[in-house]
């Protein structure tokens, strides 16, 4: 029997008589997606064996002497970096926790966190579309704090090595799923970071002749405007932009200009500081 085998066959025992909140679903297809997506983006066996079992240590009787002894030391701790350590907390503590630790999780650990937020916010997209805003309900917190967690945790993975086409599917359902714009897409979006110093003036006339070049034109006057009157708000994304862990050269304009246009793209777009954040996190080799 496979690595995989045996960890289907234990999830399948620990989850037993556990089922999804609010549906008559059983838990345990949650994890075995989790394995699958792993396998589908190239993760070796033990990481998607330990995406199968990441739950265990939170929500079952199953012990991390039990892991390894049965799967080994690796996937035992895998799982543990995957789980919660106190659930009797606040969700917002557990959550804010979660966030801020993810930029020092393993590969292969951040991989199986993507995989699981991927999988969780595909079922809610899921049934969000068959009834609607009462799927918020199911949780503990509402709406508003699931945004905030779904987009921390988006904007913090662009920090570790997962699989980029896992991490862009995972980022891309957040954007449907809480983007202010949900038609926008990541093409568009990233476009404007190919140009994050300013544009020439004649790049400017050429976009005022193009039926889908006029906003983007729009965006960068107004960086400029922005960047000439130094706007305390450029400063305080900045600020926000740095409490999420960027890191910015302190003796170049470099950071006032990359300010002005996130400024500038949640004017245009309706953006907050969590969603421009995760799209400047995913353009960062750009800047």
């Amino acid at each position: 029997m496979s690595l995989i085998e045996k960890g289907i066959n234990f999830a399948l025992s620990a989850h037993h008589g556990q089922m999804r909140k609010q549906t008559t679903i059983p838990y345990v297809v949650h994890p075995l997606s989790v394995g699958f997506l792993l396998q589908k983006y190239g993760y070796n066996e033990e990481t998607i064996t330990a995406g199968i079992l990441h739950d265990v240590l939170e929500d079952t009787q199953a012990t991390y002497e039990q892991l390894v002894d049965e799967f080994g030391l690796r996937v035992a701790n895998l799982v543990e970096a995957a789980s919660e350590k106190d659930k009797t907390l606040p969700w917002k503590v557990r959550k804010l926790h979660t966030v801020q630790t993810i930029h020092s999780l393993s590969k292969n650990g951040a991989a199986i966190v993507c995989a699981d937020k991927l999988n969780n916010l595909s079922s809610i997209k899921e049934e969000g579309s068959r009834i609607g805003e009462e799927v918020w309900n199911r949780f503990n917190s509402g709406k508003e704090e699931q945004d905030w967690y779904y987009q921390s945790i988006a904007t913090q993975l662009y920090r570790t090595e997962v699989e980029k086409n896992l991490l862009l599917a995972f980022d891309q359902t957040v954007q449907k799923v809480f983007g202010q714009d949900k038609n926008l897409s990541f093409k568009e979006i990233d476009s404007y970071f190919e140009f994050p110093y300013g544009v020439a003036d004649s790049q400017l006339e050429e976009w005022d002749n193009e039926p889908h070049g006029k906003i983007k034109a729009i965006v960068y006057r107004r960086l400029n405007t922005l960047y000439v009157h130094q706007d305390e708000r450029v400063f305080n994304l900045l600020n926000y932009l740095q409490q999420c862990g960027l890191e910015f050269q302190t003796n170049s304009d470099s950071p006032i200009l990359i300010g002005c246009l996130g400024l500038s793209l949640m004017e245009q777009y309706q953006m907050n500081e969590l969603e421009i954040a995760r799209h400047i996190f995913r353009n960062l080799k750009k800047l």
